[in-house]
């Protein structure tokens, strides 16, 4: 019911204990849990159906790989290092113990006989029962007679176990399941089941009557009641079935000698384009001196196949009907086991189905819907001229809709806009960081009467005309002209970071402007602006004349901010003055009355500083543009990383926020360490940003899906054409394997494997395997294990700094997957 977390351990094995074993306060009927961490292991606990974590840590202080419990309150563990003991109490816990023996390399613990048993080094080993130290267990003479290895194992409380087993010399695998005579004192009383299989098995585990095998091919059950209920303890058994390209894996059968899986109208229903089956068998003698002998039949009317070492049957191009695949085997002494039964049937052809029917009736309707249709479009087409009419008064209707919607546009900012056509009403937002702009014309009332009117509009749309140039291309909203007032703001409806240093920029340009104009005519008007930062509201008002509109503290103060100014001059806020003072000189005036505000903090701006400035006060230089791509960077940032929180698919292990921000990090560590300059670091963060976004539609070729984003972003962020095509290089040089062709692109191929150096590999490489495993582009881990030793042996990192800041060498990784993984 619910996501436990559980230390800090990214890989967890769980072993649940008897309900039996208590701790204070808990039930009798309570069950616990054991959790394995990476270093110890902790308890949980379910009381009524509700889980309680004990929060205490037990254990070694290393990764702990198997757990088992004793009815006595001690919990024996196994470890990369040796075994260990712990006595857990209701009063507490015993000091951890190393149990003695000199076990070799990694140990692993198991219970036989409700007793700990320990695996090592492919043999089995038990406590003594005077002195603790562990000695080698009986059924070791049992694998060493016949040179095999022991492996996992499990058992019940009556004595049964399942082993796998290991030939070292041959490389065979085996199955051992029996009883034991007396306990864990290693006498075999009867072999039940002994199997050679030809696939790695991953884990074992037991639910009576029933052991569970993780193995290569799937997941495998082997039910003990089958071979109890014969006296044979020599049987054949099918374990693999392949029907086209289809395998079914088979360990367990339907009926005591009789093989299949049933659906709703019986046995295994196979469809008639098979052409190709195959049977797998095997026998119940462990790895016999003498190879055992295989026969088969088709039917149960056809002759027996000659006696052969082949452990397969074959059908090509079988026919339709049932079949009944009969096979025995017989061993070096001579012994004929009874046969196995596999029954199935092949459907026949669909053209003599019932379907068949189906799709014929459904042929005759269709036509039957054509001929209808066929005998509407002759009426339709009787009424072509009123069709004519309709299609002209629509392409009227479309025309006056493209009018509307430009008026639209012209009059709200476009994502407003469109909002109100889509839903019909725009909602109303809210925004932390606004810079509202404030110009008005000094003494404009005597001005308007002693003017010519006529004279004053036009003057007046001239300079409201050339004003609009100038926040469209500072990217500002403008909000509204009332008399001699003109009003906009920047960081809406998009929020920036920007907006403080445009919205200045633009006040100083409208006022060289002004200034230029005097030059030529004394009687152009002086011009005060006033700048303010702060949250606003924005939103449409009116139903019918629509008109977009801001509200708040910070619109009152930046008035206040222009009435308080002076001619020529632009007047901004302290606050305002906080986010721009790295970039323009300001004169601070002091704190000057404000009506209904108290004495502010105000400054003048006389301009860029001279590092940012190229031909006048308010034109900004390379430099300038730079630093505004990264203050825009930063917007880009949010935007990327919050689509990754919220579009990642529940496959994507690796490629995802995480990921994206360390090579993002990683590359401004690299790139400042080899000495990159400014606009290339901003380049390189950009690339790393938007390099992986393309996961979120399609892991195939995800490189080139991120440069079709970063193509359609950043114009937006204006980035120019050339800095685009810089960027898009970088993310394809991201595509393995990986050749850069320039320092840039050294910098974030290193930084994309960087995972590769670092003491965190394993990790990260279950994660990405995980991923690649999901888009079928590996299968195993074996495979896996194979192609990452050979890629980290061939890799190199480019950069002098990355190979500096390597943790772990090449070697060693190597080695760590051999070993851990």
């Amino acid at each position: 019911e619910g996501v436990f977390s559980v230390g800090s351990a990214n890989r967890a094995e769980l072993v649940f204990g008897e309900p039996a074993f208590r701790v204070a306060g808990s039930a009798a009927d309570s069950t616990l849990a054991f959790v394995a961490l990476e270093e110890g292991f902790t308890t949980i606990r379910s009381v009524e159906g509700i889980w309680q974590v004990s929060g205490e840590t037990y254990g070694p202080p290393s990764r702990v790989n198997s757990i088992v419990d004793g009815q006595d309150g001690t919990v024996w563990t196994g470890t990369d290092f040796g075994a260990y003991s712990q006595k857990i109490t209701p009063g507490g816990s015993e000091p951890v113990r190393k149990i003695s023996g000199g076990l070799p390399g990694p140990v692993k613990v198991f219970r036989m006989g409700m007793k700990p048993v320990f695996s090592a080094g492919g043999k089995l080993y038990i406590r003594h029962e005077n002195n603790g130290i562990l000695v080698p267990h009986p059924l070791n003479e049992f694998l060493v007679v016949r040179g095999l290895q022991a492996g996992d194992l499990t058992d019940w409380e009556d004595g049964t176990f399942c082993m796998v087993c290991f030939d070292p010399g041959s490389g065979d695998r085996g199955l051992l399941f029996g009883p034991l005579s007396d306990g864990i004192s290693g006498r075999i009383s009867g072999l039940e089941f002994a199997a050679p299989i030809d696939w790695e098995i991953r884990a074992v585990s037991s639910l009576p009557p029933v052991f569970w095998l993780a193995t290569g091919k799937g997941l495998m059950t082997l039910n003990t009641d089958q071979f109890r209920s014969s006296r044979s303890r020599y049987r054949t058994v099918l374990v693999n079935m392949v029907a086209g390209k289809d395998s079914v894996v088979l360990l367990s059968g339907t009926g005591s000698n009789t093989y299949g899986i049933r659906g709703r109208a019986g046995v295994l229903k196979l469809p008639h384009s098979v052409h190709f089956l195959r049977f797998e068998f095997t026998t119940t003698a462990l790895f016999p001196p003498i190879k055992p002998l295989f026969q088969y039949r088709i039917s149960d009317h056809d002759a027996w196949s000659p006696w052969s070492e082949n452990n397969f049957a074959e059908i090509m191009n079988p026919g339709t009907g049932n079949y009944r695949i009969s096979v025995r085997s017989k061993d070096g002494y001579g012994r004929v086991t009874d046969p196995v039964l596999m029954v199935f049937k092949i459907r026949p052809p669909m053209v003599v189905s019932w379907w068949a029917l189906v799709i014929y009736a459904m042929a005759l309707l269709f036509l039957t819907y054509l001929y209808r249709k066929w005998m509407t479009f002759v009426k339709l087409n009787r009424q072509y001229k009123i069709e004519e009419i309709v299609s002209e008064r629509t392409e009227v209707i479309i025309k006056e809709k493209e009018q509307a919607e430009t008026l639209l546009a012209n009059i709200l900012p476009k994502k407003t806009a469109d909002e109100l056509k889509e839903r019909g009403k725009a909602t109303s937002s809210k925004f932390k960081m606004v810079t509202v702009l404030f110009s008005d014309i000094q003494g404009f009332t005597k001005i308007a009467e002693q003017m010519n009117p006529e004279k004053l509009i036009d003057e007046l749309d001239s300079f409201y005309f050339h004003f609009d140039t100038v926040v469209e291309k500072y990217n500002i909203e403008k909000i509204k002209t009332i008399g001699d007032a003109y009003m906009a703001a920047g960081g809406i409806p998009v929020k920036n970071r920007t907006n403080p240093i445009e919205v200045v920029l633009a006040g100083l340009e409208m006022q060289h402007y002004m200034h230029e104009l005097k030059k030529q005519n004394a009687e152009i008007w002086d011009l005060r602006i006033g700048i303010h930062t702060g949250s606003v509201i924005a939103g449409v008002v009116g139903q019918k004349k629509f008109s977009y509109d801001i509200w708040g503290d910070t619109v009152n103060t930046a008035s206040r901010m222009e009435s308080s100014g002076e001619a020529g001059k632009v007047n901004i806020s302290e606050s305002t003055h906080e986010l721009v003072k790295e970039f323009f000189d300001c004169e601070h005036r002091g704190k000057m009355p404000v009506k209904y505000k108290g004495d502010l903090n105000m400054y003048f701006v006389n301009g860029l500083k001279p590092e940012f400035r190229a031909e006048n006060e308010f034109t900004g230089n390379e430099k300038l543009k730079v630093q505004l791509l990264l203050l825009r960077l930063l917007d880009i940032e949010e935007i990327i990383l919050g689509r990754f929180d919220k579009e990642s698919p529940e496959d994507l292990f690796y490629h995802n926020g995480t990921h994206t921000q360390h090579v993002y990090t990683q590359v401004e560590l690299l790139g400042r360490a080899e000495g990159v300059g400014e606009e290339d670091l901003l380049i390189l963060r950009t690339a790393a940003l938007l390099h992986d976004v393309g996961c979120l539609e399609d892991m195939k070729d995800h490189e080139a899906r991120s440069v079709e984003v970063a193509r359609k972003l950043l114009p937006a962020y204006q980035y120019s054409e050339e800095q685009i095509e810089k960027i898009c290089r970088l993310i394809l040089a991201t595509k393995l394997p990986p050749q850069p062709k320039n320092l840039l692109e050294e910098i974030i191929c290193d930084a994309n494997l960087d995972h590769l150096g670092r003491v965190d590999f394993l990790i990260q490489s279950d994660k990405l395997f995980q991923e690649y495993r999901t888009n079928n582009l590996f299968k195993s881990k074996k495979d896996w294990n194979t192609y990452q030793i050979n890629f980290i042996r061939d890799h190199e990192y480019f950069t002098g700094s990355a190979r500096k800041l390597r943790e772990v060498s090449k070697e060693e990784q190597i080695e760590n997957i051999r070993q851990f993984s």
